[in-house]
This record gives C-alpha cells, sequence and structure tokens, in this order.
C-alpha cells in the first residue's frame, strides 16, 4: 500500500484533518522518549515514493495574492496545520519561529499583558505610545491598537510575519515590520466543526469550539469560535506567597461570509474576548540600597573597574556613587513582588478615583481587559478589476493595578485605566494580476483614540512619567496614618482627569508593478500619509505654578500635522522556476511625540532650563527608517528542499529614546522628570536565513536563524549619569554600543516525523513526533552595554497519534527546564533608600526587570473534527 507524503510549505509542515499519511515528517526518536516504543509491530517496511513538491502558500503580504515562494519580500508565513504542529498558540510562540522578530508579554517597564511591543531586526520602542510603536499586529489586515497578546491561533487560518518597513502597504505604526492574523473564512456549501480540550500542568486549559456551514447553500455562511484559556501562573511571590503568572482569557468570534454572486463578496468578522490576569511573574535586582537596604546586592560595576566611580558626575550633588550589574546578569530566585492590596490602600484608591461603567472593575493587582472588534469586508470584481472595502471599528478597555516596584517593598502602587478605540477605512482597486502592467490605488483612514486615567502612589508619590510632578492632593501622614520615610515634600497624588491622545491618518497608497521580460520585474509601492497628533490634558497641573504657555482652556491641548512619502522600490529577477532573486529600497516612519510635562511650563521656568528645552522639546518629529534588502529563494534537490536568505542594511534617523531630566525652579531648587529626547540614529545589518528539507518521506527537517549586527551611531544613553563617565554638559555618550534586548544571533531547529500503523489494532492510525530547539543569542539589558542575559536554548517536545478526525498529542516545553531569563533592561529602583529623601532615592538608582524564564510544563492535547 503506498502513501503519499504531504506537501510541505516554505514556513509549514502541516499535521492536521487526516495529514499525517500525506506528511511523512516528525523525529522518530521523538517517539523513543514519549512513547517508549523502538519499532512498532506491522509497520510497512516497503519504499515509499514521495512527492518532491514542497506546499505553495499562498499569502497577501503586497495586498495581493501570491505564493511566498514568489512574493519578492522578506516574510515568513504560517499555516494553520504548521500553527498546530508546533503548538504555538499565541504570538509569544510564533515570534520562536520567525527570523528577525523578538517578542515577550512582559516588556520590562510594564509587565504583563497589559502592552504590545514588538522588536524587529534589532528596532524597538522604549516609549509607551499606542499608536506609535515600530510595529503593529492587524487582525485581517485591520491594525490592532492593543490586545494582540490575547489573541489565540485556533481560529487563524495563516499568520504573516512581514520584516523591514511595511508603510507604503500596511501604513503607520510599521515602521520596522507588521504580524497580520488571517482568520478562517467559513465554507458556503459544507458543514463541519472542530472541538478542542488541552490541559497542562500550573493549572493550565485551553479548549475552543467551532461550527460552520452555509445558512443559503452557496450564497451565505456562518462560522461560530468560542475559546477559554487560564493558567495558574509558575511562580510564587517571595514577598507574601502570591500567584505570579495567573491568566485567564475568554473569547468569543462570529463570521458572517455572503456571496450573491459570482462578482461580490462580503464578510462581517466580529470579535468579544475578556482578560483576567494576577500580578506578572518579575524579578527586580539592583545595588546595596534596594528594598530599603534590606535586599541582596548585585551590583559590580565597580568592584571590576575600580576607576570607574572617580570618574562620575552626581546630577544630586553630596550623595553617595550609585553602582550597578556588570556582566552576564546572574539567575537568582528572587521573585517578589507584591500581589495584594491592604485595605488602607484600597480606599484611598477607589475613594478618589470614578470608576466608568464601561470599563472592567479591578480590585486587585493584575489586569482586566476587554475587548470589541469589528470588521466588515467587500469585494467587487468588474471588467477584470477589483475593488476592495475594510471597514472596521475597535475598542479595547483596560483597567490595571501593579506593583510598580516589582520588589517586597509595599510601597508603590500604580493604577491605570485606559481605553483605545479606533475607526479604520481602505478602499483598493486592483488590475487584474495576470498581465504585465498590473498597478493598484487605494484610499485608507484611520481614527485612533487612547483615553487614559492614571492614578500613582502608594505610601508616597509618583507621577503618571516616573518623576515628582504631580500635586499635593493630600497629605501622607493624615490620608494613611502612617509616616512617610524621610522628609517627602509631597503627598497622595490626587484623581488626574482623563487625558486624551488622537491620531488622525489619511493615506493614499499604490502599487505598479511592470514586467520587462519572463524573467526581469519592477515593482513601484507608495504611500503619501498626512498625520495629525492632538494631546488634550484637562486638568493637567504640577507643582510649579500652573501656567500654560502652549495650553487653552483649563488644561492643556497640543496638536501637531505633519506628512511623509513612504516607498518601497523592488527589482525581482527570477531565472528559472526554482529561483527568486531580488533588491529592495524602501522608507518607514513612525508619528512625533508629546512632552506634555513641557505644557505646565511657564516663561520663567523656560528661560530658567535652556538645556532642557534643548535637549526635551514640546514636539518631536517622527522618526525615519531606510531599508536596502536582497533576498535569494531557492528550491532545490527537485522540490525537496528550499530556502529563503535576506540581508538588509538599514539606517534609524532622528531616533527617540527616553531620559531623565532636571529642571531648575524658580525658588532655586531642582526636579526630576522623564522626558522623549530625540535627534539620534542606529545603523542596523544582519542576515536571515530560513529552509527546511524532507530527509526522507518520513523525516523532515526545518530551521531559521538571524544574525544581527546593530549598533548606535549617535545615541545618549538615559538614566546612566549615575553610574557612567559623563561628559563635561552631564550627558553619556553611548555611541557604538549594542541596542538593548535583541541577540546577535537567535533561530531555531525543528526535527519532524511521521509515519503509519500497517497492521493489526493500529491500522490506519497515523504517529507522529517533533522536536524543536529555539536559540536566544546574548542580549544587552541596558543601553550602556554593562550587563546582559546569556544565551541559551530550550527544546520542546511533543508527539502523539491521528486517524481520521481525531487527533492526540502529548508534550513538554522547555523539555530541559532552563532557567535563563527571558528579557530585561534598566528600569528605575522604586525599592532603594540611600538616606536621602524618599522617595527621590529612585532618580539616583537604577536595577534591571527582568522576565523570569518559563518552567518545564506536560501537557496533553485531544482535538475532534466533526
Amino acid at each position: 500500500m503506498a502513501i503519499s507524503t504531504r506537501t510541505i510549505g516554505i514556513r509549514t509542515i502541516g499535521i492536521g484533518k487526516s495529514s499525517i499519511r500525506k506528511n511523512k515528517a516528525v523525529l522518530y526518536g521523538t517517539l523513543v522518549l514519549i512513547f517508549g516504543a523502538q519499532s512498532p509491530a506491522g509497520l510497512a517496511q516497503e519504499t515509499r515514493e514521495a512527492e518532491p513538491l514542497l506546499e505553495e502558500i499562498v499569502v497577501s503580504a503586497r495586498k495581493r495574492e501570491e505564493t511566498l515562494f514568489e512574493v519578492p519580500l522578506a516574510v515568513t508565513a504560517f499555516t494553520s496545520e504548521e500553527l498546530t504542529s508546533a503548538g504555538m498558540v499565541s504570538l509569544l510562540d510564533v515570534v520562536e519561529f520567525s527570523p528577525g522578530v523578538q517578542f515577550e508579554n512582559n516588556s520590562v517597564a510594564n509587565p504583563g499583558r497589559i502592552y504590545t511591543d514588538i522588536r524587529f531586526r534589532g528596532l524597538g520602542n522604549e516609549l509607551v505610545e499606542p499608536f506609535a510603536q515600530v510595529g503593529s499586529v492587524f487582525l485581517d489586515g485591520v491594525p490592532m491598537v492593543g490586545g494582540a497578546s490575547s489573541i489565540g491561533t485556533e481560529n487563524i487560518e495563516r499568520i504573516e510575519v512581514v520584516k523591514g518597513p511595511s508603510s507604503a502597504l500596511f501604513g503607520r505604526s510599521t515602521f520596522a515590520g507588521a504580524v497580520n492574523y488571517i482568520t478562517k473564512t467559513p465554507s458556503l456549501t459544507d458543514y463541519s466543526g472542530k472541538v478542542t480540550v488541552q490541559a497542562a500542568q500550573d493549572e493550565t486549559h485551553d479548549w475552543s469550539f467551532a461550527h460552520e456551514g452555509p445558512i443559503i447553500d452557496g450564497k451565505l455562511a456562518y462560522r461560530f469560535f468560542v475559546q477559554d484559556f487560564a493558567t495558574g501562573g509558575q511562580y510564587t511571590s517571595m514577598a507574601d506567597g502570591g500567584a505570579l503568572g495567573e491568566q485567564s482569557t475568554r473569547t468569543i468570534m462570529g463570521t458572517l461570509y455572503a456571496k450573491p454572486s459570482e462578482n461580490l463578496s462580503l464578510r462581517f468578522r466580529g470579535l468579544y474576548s475578556e482578560d483576567d490576569d494576577g500580578p506578572p511573574a518579575e524579578v527586580h535586582i539592583g545595588n546595596s540600597s534596594s528594598r530599603r537596604g534590606a535586599g541582596p546586592n548585585f551590583a559590580n560595576c565597580f568592584e571590576q573597574n575600580p576607576d570607574l566611580a572617580t570618574a562620575l558626575k552626581r546630577n544630586v550633588p553630596g550623595t553617595s556613587l550609585t553602582d550597578f550589574i556588570c556582566g552576564e546578569v546572574p539567575v537568582t530566585p528572587l521573585v517578589d513582588p507584591n500581589t495584594q492590596i491592604i485595605s488602607s490602600d484600597t480606599l484611598p484608591y477607589f475613594g478618589l478615583v470614578d470608576i466608568d461603567s464601561v470599563y472592567p472593575e479591578v480590585t486587585a493587582v493584575g489586569l482586566k481587559r476587554e475587548q470589541i472588534r469589528g470588521a466588515l469586508f467587500v469585494d467587487y470584481d468588474f471588467n477584470g478589476l477589483t475593488l476592495s472595502s475594510v471597514t472596521s471599528y475597535d475598542d479595547e478597555r483596560v483597567n490595571s493595578i501593579r506593583d510598580i516596584d516589582g520588589g517586597g517593598v509595599s510601597n508603590w502602587l500604580n493604577f491605570e485605566q485606559f481605553r483605545n478605540k479606533s475607526f479604520f477605512q481602505e478602499l483598493r482597486l486592483t488590475s487584474p494580476g495576470e498581465r504585465r502592467f498590473t498597478w493598484m490605488l487605494g484610499l485608507s483612514y484611520f481614527n485612533g483614540e487612547n483615553i487614559g486615567y492614571y492614578l500613582n502612589g502608594g505610601e508616597s508619590l509618583v507621577a503618571e512619567d516616573g518623576g515628582m510632578t504631580a500635586p499635593n492632593a493630600f497629605d501622607v501622614d493624615t490620608t494613611f496614618g502612617r509616616v512617610a520615610d524621610g522628609v517627602c515634600p509631597c503627598g497622595f497624588n490626587g484623581f488626574n482627569a482623563p487625558g486624551t491622545n488622537e491620531n488622525e491618518t489619511l493615506g493614499i497608497f499604490g502599487a505598479i508593478g511592470f514586467d520587462f521580460s519572463e524573467q526581469l520585474s519592477l515593482d513601484i509601492e507608495w504611500r503619501y500619509q498626512e498625520d495629525e497628533l492632538t494631546q488634550r490634558d484637562p486638568a493637567r497641573t504640577s507643582i510649579l505654578p500652573p501656567t500654560q504657555p502652549f495650553a487653552t482652556g483649563n488644561g492643556t491641548e497640543l496638536g501637531a500635522d505633519f506628512d511623509s512619502f513612504l516607498p518601497r522600490v523592488t527589482l525581482q529577477f527570477t531565472p528559472g522556476g526554482n529561483t527568486n532573486l531580488w533588491a529592495t529600497f524602501s522608507q518607514g516612519n513612525n508619528p512625533g511625540f508629546f512632552n506634555s510635562r513641557f505644557a505646565s511650563f511657564n516663561a520663567e521656568e523656560l528661560a530658567l532650563n535652556p538645556d532642557f528645552v534643548n535637549q526635551a522639546a514640546l514636539f518631536l518629529d517622527e522618526e525615519e527608517l531606510d531599508n536596502i534588502e536582497v533576498g535569494w529563494k531557492q528550491s532545490v534537490i527537485d522540490g525537496r528542499a528550499n530556502f529563503s536568505i535576506v540581508a538588509y542594511s538599514m539606517e534609524w534617523k532622528n531616533q527617540k529614546t527616553r531620559t531623565g531630566v532636571l529642571f531648575n525652579t524658580p525658588g532655586g531648587g531642582q526636579q526630576v522628570t522623564t522626558a522623549a529626547v530625540q535627534g539620534f540614529s542606529t545603523d542596523l545589518t544582519g542576515l536571515e536565513f530560513e529552509g527546511q528539507a524532507l530527509l526522507t518521506d518520513r523525516l523532515s527537517l526545518k530551521g531559521q536563524f538571524t544574525y544581527s549586527d546593530a549598533e548606535f551611531k549617535n545615541f545618549e544613553c538615559g538614566f546612566t549619569d549615575d553610574f557612567a563617565p559623563a561628559n563635561s554638559e552631564g550627558i553619556v555618550d553611548c555611541s557604538g554600543n549594542t541596542p538593548l534586548q535583541f541577540p546577535e544571533w537567535s533561530g531555531s531547529l525543528s526535527v519532524l516525523f511521521a509515519d503509519s500503523f500497517q497492521s493489526g489494532r493500529l491500522d490506519g492510525w497515523d504517529y507522529f513526533g517533533r522536536l524543536d530547539g529555539i536559540y536566544t543569542g546574548k542580549q544587552f539589558t541596558d543601553e550602556q552595554n554593562f550587563s546582559y542575559i546569556g544565551a541559551n536554548w530550550r527544546f520542546n517536545l511533543r508527539g502523539g497519534f491521528e486517524k481520521d478526525n481525531i487527533r492526540f498529542e502529548v508534550f513538554v516545553t522547555n523539555l530541559f527546564d532552563e532557567d535563563q531569563y527571558l528579557a530585561g533592561g534598566r528600569t528605575s529602583d522604586f525599592t532603594a533608600d540611600t538616606g536621602f529623601i524618599f522617595p527621590f532615592e529612585f532618580s539616583a538608582n537604577q536595577s534591571l526587570g527582568l522576565v523570569p524564564a518559563k518552567k518545564r510544563q506536560f501537557g496533553a492535547r485531544l482535538a475532534i473534527d466533526f
């Protein structure tokens, strides 16, 4: 009995419905490890004929359908079969198999799933700004503002990861790349469904149900999907014994698909989800003053460099120098953020804050989020042309309380309540594709609004930007009945009325393609874009006199407009059906940014702070990215193997970063605040490889790796002037250093095996196994490159059985229980106490915020199609 192999795509080796017989591709040794079997009885011994072709995945990265092999782009694609095969259940898993991309839920400054900060090719954003990230996640081509880390993959048909500037076709916030989730479209003729149940250690479960079919045969169909995911977390706080890392997401998604005629199709997709997370697991380590002087001292820079301390300049004369962590960051069990709020803390919070009924209620440390996302897609074909329309409305509502110091000192709490609303409309007219000359013309409109309530405090005051800039609403002793540490010239930060950031973007875009011959073609894609940024702080005040020279009315209203032209030009050469060569030049932009703290300065204060004015302007211009890229895709060995190699060189211009800035007050004192500054640049070059091969009709190998060589060409290190030599102006120059949180080397290697039982009781059953090794190289945690997280390998193992409509597998993630940190970065040490006036120690003490490893986890998964 001959058994054919399943065709395998450049980024997928699928194991889906009845696909194991067709896909002979998983590691045989896995069976020994998982099942204890050596050679199952009755296996057919005859040589099987393998189809020498790899699956052609269709992608839409250029807003038209092309095979992954044909498209001249650095794009990685995963089909639903590959997502299942590799156990990719979220964006965290997807990036592990995507060259040139890094992502962790726990961004250092804001741990947990509250924000989505993706790094492409070494570019990352240190500013928490929902409409100005370097890369964005899209759902069916619609930009998602926040909440992307909550989207699962079970109802996803395909995921496309595009590296490099994608602004020409995707628009704003795709400065460095884009990730596009494409949901499943229901069948107009057949009914089908699927039930999936997964259980694992740490009280983890993930179940889903989907069903689809025609309402009017051939004309109208539906798809209904519901999912419930939860995990109890893997860590326990050493501070109070509470659970860390608890997460829960419930999702409902519905799709209606209509095709009233051959020329017209309509699809409506609606999504509602709820997140209910506990406090995230995090590690904070610092110097001897951490945890009010009671914690372990991890600082060793002065010890390694005895002459370093004498070269330093202090922002606060008369205080002792602070030390920092140098070299490889030691792995420590110090996971101790507070997980509970005592009643005396809770009452001031919720006595002052009027919780809007549209927000999910939160009364404990953790995150609650609700998402409503709806979109309508229309395609109409006439005279060979295609008119496409996308209309969407998204509404994300978040409430969060977290322990801002991240350590076992109960003094700092942070409350955030914000809402992201966005409307998106796109129209495209596309010419027929099978012609020598092709074109596309489009119009897009985006309006996004971020409404934010912020209340920070605890034993002492910290303002919303991390500096001492909030009003004295209450006296600490009177309000809380407690004595502050030291002489605190501040009080409890009263509730600020919600501020609003709004971004309105209008874009005209298009593409022209011309085939000079069957082998040589030129594509020119472009976008003209106008952005209007508005920031409103209706009750913004400060400890300074409330004169607001940039404001109108009671509070501030700031606005700025700018426009840009964003091209992508690609020359493609295909000398044969097995070779694809291309060279690309593209540009991207990232919107401007307001330093709203400036709005409360009066004329006298502006005159007293010329350096502040020069360093941190009221409005920062847009960032720019130039990208040159060459690529080579090749199919070899009669189609049994293929690979893609992409080399790039990019220059990041007018780069922004955060820094601590001192400003002088009219009374002769000084204050410190956090501000954004710009004018810097970074050079980024690298190489991305991915490939796969059918070694035999049973065994398959696939892998990808990234080499990244990024260097600050001109860069000022913020927050480091207390433990790094500064120049005569007090500035620490980090030019020549490596950007943080992106390794020089990273990659993955996967071995897959599959076969079938040919006789006995198991006749007709397929069995499979898969071993994935994921490598993350050394990555720096600070711009000064003092400390770094060491390189590590993590392995995932899975295997199981499948027959017809039933698939069962067992798995173990992080097989060898690797404990190296996943990510980390410099942060202010809000637990420090050096004998200075608390809580100002954070301005002179820095620590590392670290994401602990995901521990080894065993689990099982059952999927039934019907």
